[in-house]
C-alpha cells in the first residue's frame, strides 16, 4: 500500500468512525445534562434570599433620565492591543485614540518587545491603559465639553500584578495610577466632565454599597446584573443614584482618592430596552443627572449593547489589524536575516508550535466581535 493510499484511509477512518461516534455520544450527554445546566444557571439569581428586597430598594430610589439634543464636543477614549507570543519574547502594538464628534481623532502607540513571562497579557493591558489616560489627557487640552472613557475611570485591580510578572521590575501599577490621576487634574482644571463607561454590570459595586449600608445581605455569588437585568428595576431611560462603592472592597478607589483627592461615584444606566444597564464612573465633580443625559442622548444600539456613537467610533479607530502584526513581524525577520542572524529566528523569535496551528473560521459576527472587544 502506497504512502498516498494509507493517508486516504487514514482520513477515511477519521471522518467515518471516530468524529461521528464522539459527537453523537457528546450530543446525548448534553441533551441529558441541559435541564441541570439551566438550573444552574437560574440558581444564579436565586443565590440571595434578599434579592426582592433589593429589587425593591433600587426600584424606590431610581431616577428618570432626561434625553436631550446635545450641541456639545464630546470625546470618546478607548484603545487597542495585538501581540504576538514567540518562544522567548512578545511582540506587541498597543494604540490609544480620541475621537470628536468634530471628526477630529488624536492617536498614540506604543510597540515593542517584551520578555516572555507567565502572563505577558497583563503588561500589555496596563500599558494600553496608561496610553489611554496620556490621550484622556491630551484631549483635555482641547477644552472639549465631555469626555467618554470605554472602560472605568478606576483601573482594575488586576494590573497591579502586571508589576509581579515584569523581569525589569518596571513600575506599571504605578504608571497605571499616576497617569488616571494626571487625567482627572486635567479635566478638571479644563473644565471637562468625564465619564468611564462598562458595557456590562456584571460587578458587585451596587450590591456591596448595600450591604455596607446595612440595607441587604447577599451571597458571595449574586452580582448586580441578577438585580438589575429586570426591567420592571431598572428600564430604559433610568438611572440609579450615584455611591461610592466601600473602599474595604475596593480598594483601589480609595488609592485613586488618597492620590488625587477625587471620590469616584459609581452609578447604573440602561440605555435600551433589551440590553443590559451599562456602568458609568464620574469623578464627584461630573453631575450624575447631567453624565446620565449625556450617555443617554449618545447612545446606539452596537451588538445588543447601547453605547455612546464616540465609544463606538474610538473603537473602530483603536483597532490593531492582524495585517499590522504580520508587517511589522515581516521586517523583524528581515533584518535579523539581513545580521546573518538566522540563529535567531529559529530560538528566540520562533512562533510557539499552537500559535504557528491554523487556525479555524469563525463567521464575519464572532470573529468582528472578538476583534472589538479584544482591540484585533
Amino acid at each position: 500500500m502506497s504512502e498516498d493510499d494509507g493517508t486516504a484511509k487514514l482520513d477515511e477512518y477519521m471522518q467515518t468512525t471516530i468524529i461521528p461516534r464522539d459527537y453523537s455520544k457528546m450530543l446525548e450527554d448534553v441533551a441529558r445534562d441541559v435541564d441541570d445546566m439551566v438550573n444552574k444557571i437560574e440558581a444564579f439569581t436565586r443565590e440571595s434570599k434578599d434579592v426582592e428586597r433589593i429589587k425593591d430598594i433600587v426600584r424606590k430610589d431610581r431616577k428618570r433620565v432626561k434625553p436631550e439634543d446635545l450641541d456639545l464636543e464630546i470625546y470618546g477614549v478607548d484603545g487597542g492591543e495585538g501581540y504576538r507570543i514567540y518562544q522567548s519574547v512578545v511582540m506587541y502594538l498597543v494604540r490609544a485614540v480620541a475621537w470628536a464628534s468634530t471628526d477630529d481623532v488624536l492617536t498614540t502607540w506604543r510597540y515593542g518587545i517584551l520578555t516572555r513571562t507567565r502572563t505577558p497579557r497583563l503588561r500589555i493591558a496596563a500599558i494600553r491603559t496608561i496610553l489611554e489616560a496620556g490621550i484622556a489627557a491630551t484631549a483635555a487640552s482641547e477644552n472639549p465639553d465631555w469626555i467618554m472613557l470605554d472602560g472605568p475611570i478606576v483601573p482594575h485591580h488586576d494590573l497591579r500584578g502586571a508589576d509581579e510578572d515584569s523581569p525589569t521590575k518596571r513600575n506599571y501599577w504605578g504608571q497605571v495610577i499616576s497617569t488616571r490621576v494626571d487625567m482627572l487634574e486635567r479635566c478638571e482644571d479644563e473644565g471637562v466632565n468625564l465619564v468611564g463607561v462598562i458595557e456590562d454590570c456584571n460587578s458587585r459595586h451596587l450590591i456591596r454599597f448595600l450591604e455596607a449600608q446595612g440595607l441587604a445581605k447577599a451571597r458571595p455569588r449574586l452580582r448586580d446584573v441578577a438585580v438589575l437585568a429586570d426591567t420592571s428595576v431598572l428600564d430604559e431611560g433610568e438611572r440609579t443614584s450615584a455611591f461610592v462603592p466601600p473602599y474595604e472592597d475596593y480598594p483601589v478607589f480609595r488609592t485613586i482618592e488618597e492620590r488625587s483627592g477625587y471620590k469616584i461615584r459609581v452609578m447604573y444606566l440602561r440605555t435600551t430596552r433589551e440590553g443590559p444597564p451599562l456602568r458609568v464612573e464620574i469623578p464627584d465633580f461630573v453631575d450624575p443627572d447631567a453624565a446620565a443625559s449625556v450617555i443617554f442622548s449618545t447612545a446606539v444600539d452596537y451588538n445588543g449593547y447601547g453605547i455612546p456613537i464616540h465609544l463606538v467610533m474610538a473603537d473602530a479607530f483603536a483597532k490593531v489589524e492582524e495585517g499590522v502584526l504580520d508587517w511589522i513581524e515581516d521586517n523583524i525577520r528581515k533584518e535579523l536575516i539581513r545580521r546573518g542572524r538566522e540563529d535567531v529566528l529559529t530560538t528566540v523569535f520562533k512562533r510557539l508550535r499552537r500559535e504557528s496551528r491554523p487556525k479555524p473560521l469563525a463567521s464575519k459576527t464572532v470573529e468582528a466581535d472578538i476583534k472589538r472587544r479584544h482591540g484585533g
